[in-house]
């Protein structure tokens, strides 16, 4: 494929990789890098993989703002222009390259004016290293659902090894051509025809050298990803086998070209391998977890991106893969699991203990000074007036401190619970709730309801205790509704309100993702450790939780 080139290069003073732009002029790679970042634009891709994008572009990427300040560079672009990426931040293009402002800042105010693209300007710039610096630069806004644009993103390529390349070639060819017309002049008419099939192989020889160069470039940036990058046909076969995928797996590129990955990785699928093919068929891509096997017999677990490959007649060819190593990352989540299960596990111990040392020990006492209450009670008469209205006082403290010691006791841990199961307790709950709350609570349970495995007993009441304190707290409705259901070998609770939901001040915010607070997430943790699920769903009109568990599993494994 021959390259496209403007010779009407526009030179800029500044350092090497300044804000640039770039005219039409772009090869088959570059068209492939700005392709994936647009398409990764315009189907709003998660943050992870746009963070992975900035993160392993081969070009330089960045977001500029309406005022022409940046918000945004990765590595490469803060690279290209020799400033660090923080020093970008906040800064415009006058202050960060002052001397491409000129050029770059009419082409951006006519970008975010016109709300149109500028694709392919390559400029020519003074490098930090001396001599002149080629880039190819494109802009394109961004723009809110109402069509104003809000910024603009830009993609900057330094071509400058190809520039010179062209250079060396063009400079080789004319020395070429002027040996070969100095020749012609000697030769007679009978060697015209020879002269011409010469330079047509100088041409086709030129063709497949720079063919070769984008081939050995286009691989180069492959082997720079830290990720494995392979192709595989759709026999099975591998076609590619990136540097990345050396280092993760152990084989070289000479060992598993055009074998089969199958006798290699082993590969351990989410689901069937025939549906994950139907799958990048019809979609053209696929993601998902994989467990693949090391040479050295170790596994490792990835997060693997397949993408459909077509020749030029749209007929599929095979899949580019992109795995990405996230071993530790799923070892962290494991042992994050086990240490929520031991940490709720000794909550709900430690909350059986406590009640029973307000009950046993607390209590007892309160019931001991009760006693010398009454006793000295029966001396009232010879007491001043005062002292035995202190004394009446007393008292009725004592109750109501009992009062209020058994109903904390109650609330940490429900003796009913252990002693006449779920029902019991659920009943117990929602009359006390009731009555401190004046929140009407209609509550429907099975006619029989047998004992429950302990631990899902313990979760219910947990699950319908948190969701009561929520609707009090934060729904402001007067009306609750709990239904406790069996349905074979799965018991689901549900309890709604008709509250004004959720408000975003109840949920918790971690690395930008907004996540429900320590209550709810305490609530699904103890559903997940069990097999359950978990849903809650809040809207204007109410919140409605819905928790179910298999609680015959749970009973053997008690029983084990």
């Amino acid at each position: 494929m021959e390259m496209l080139r403007d010779p009407k290069a526009e030179t800029i003073g500044g350092k090497q990789g300044e804000a640039l732009g770039t005219r039409p002029s772009v090869a088959p790679r570059d068209a492939a890098s700005l392709a994936l970042i647009r398409r990764v634009l315009e189907y709003g891709a998660w943050e992870s993989e746009i963070e992975a994008i900035y993160a392993t572009a081969p070009v330089g990427l960045g977001l500029i703002d309406k005022d022409l300040r940046f918000l945004r560079v990765n590595q490469a672009l803060a690279d290209i222009n020799g400033v660090s990426a923080a020093e970008h931040l906040g800064r415009s293009i006058r202050e960060v390259i002052p001397q491409a402002a000129a050029t770059l800042e009419p082409l951006l105010t006519e970008v975010i004016a016109s709300a149109t693209p500028a694709f392919n300007r390559e400029l020519k710039t003074p490098s930090a290293s001396g001599g002149e610096g080629y880039f190819l630069v494109s802009y394109f806004p961004l723009q809110s659902a109402d069509g104003r644009v809000l910024a603009v993103n830009t993609v900057v390529q330094d071509i400058s090894e190809r520039k010179r390349q062209e250079t060396r070639l063009r400079e080789e060819h004319e020395r070429l051509e002027a040996r070969v017309a100095a020749r012609t002049r000697e030769l007679s008419v009978a060697n015209q025809h020879l002269e011409a099939e010469i330079a047509r192989r100088i041409e086709a020889q030129k063709a497949l050298e720079e063919q070769a160069a984008k081939l050995r470039d286009q691989a180069e940036l492959l082997d720079l990803a830290n990720d494995a990058i392979f192709i595989r046909k759709l026999n099975g076969t591998v076609c590619y086998w990136n540097e990345g995928a050396e280092r993760l797996y152990g084989w070289t590129r000479k060992e598993v070209m055009h074998q089969s990955l199958m006798q290699f990785l082993k590969t351990q699928y989410p689901r069937p391998l025939a549906e994950i093919e139907r799958s990048l068929v019809e979609d053209a891509k696929w993601e998902g977890e994989l467990v693949h096997t090391r040479r050295d017999g170790s596994t490792v677990t990835v997060a693997s991106r397949w993408t459909l490959w077509r020749d030029q007649d749209g007929n599929a060819q095979g899949w580019l893969q992109i795995n990405s190593d996230i071993t530790e990352r799923k070892r962290a989540e494991d042992l994050l699991r086990m240490l929520s299960a031991r940490l709720l596990q000794t909550q709900d111990e430690e909350r059986r203990r406590i009640a029973r040392e307000l009950h046993d020990s607390a209590g007892q006492m309160l019931v001991g000074l009760d006693i010398n209450m009454v006793t000295l009670q029966r001396e009232a008469d010879k007491l001043s007036r005062n002292s035995s209205l202190a004394l009446s006082e007393s008292m009725a403290l004592i109750k109501e401190l009992s009062a209020e010691l058994r109903n904390i006791s109650h609330l940490l841990h429900p003796p009913l619970l252990d002693e006449a199961g779920l029902p019991a307790a659920i009943r117990w709950y929602v009359e006390r709730f009731s009555q401190r709350s004046k929140i009407f609570v209609e509550l429907q349970l099975p006619d029989r309801l047998g004992r429950l495995p302990r631990e899902i007993e313990t979760t219910i009441f947990r699950i319908v205790q948190e969701s009561l304190t929520n609707v009090h707290r934060h729904s402001g409705s007067s009306t609750a509704e709990i239904h406790l259901r069996l349905d074979g070998e799965r018991v689901t609770v549900e309890i709604a309100d008709q509250g004004k939901g959720l408000l975003a001040e109840n949920y918790r915010t971690y690395s930008g993702v907004v996540t429900p607070g320590v209550g709810i997430q305490g609530m699904r943790e103890r559903v997940r450790q069990l097999g359950g699920h978990f849903d809650i769903h809040s809207s204007a009109k109410g919140t409605r939780v819905v928790a179910t568990l298999p609680w015959h599993d749970v009973e053997a494994k008690s029983a084990d």
